[in-house]
């Protein structure tokens, strides 16, 4: 039997020829059963496209509505405030009028 050397990444050895054949045989059959088990099909790729489409949307409907809140929420501030300036000009008004009285 004739033997070759293989070095891979800086590691060399010296093997028989068919035991490289049957080695490389093994380690693709081994892959193939490998990737059969662990790829997702197409089916669950569908499936969990859906399900993240469905999150999206889910994610999208509630940013809706806190920023509609939110919204409502600085409307109802900015009301506030203006109605709290308006009563504290009139107490100055008042306490101005008390002061030149």
């Amino acid at each position: 039997m004739s033997t070759i050397k293989i070095c891979i990444s800086g590691i060399c050895v010296q093997a028989d020829k068919l035991f490289l054949i049957f080695e490389a045989y093994v380690f693709s059959f081994q892959s193939d059963e490998h990737e059969m088990v662990d790829k997702p099909t197409q089916i669950e790729h569908e499936e969990k496209l859906q399900q993240l489409e469905k999150e999206i949307f889910e994610l999208r409907k509630k940013k809706e509505e806190f920023t509609s809140e939110r919204e409502q929420l600085q409307s109802r501030y900015a009301r506030r405030t203006f109605w709290l300036m308006k009563i504290i000009d009139q107490l100055n008004s008042e306490l101005e009028e008390h002061k030149n009285a």
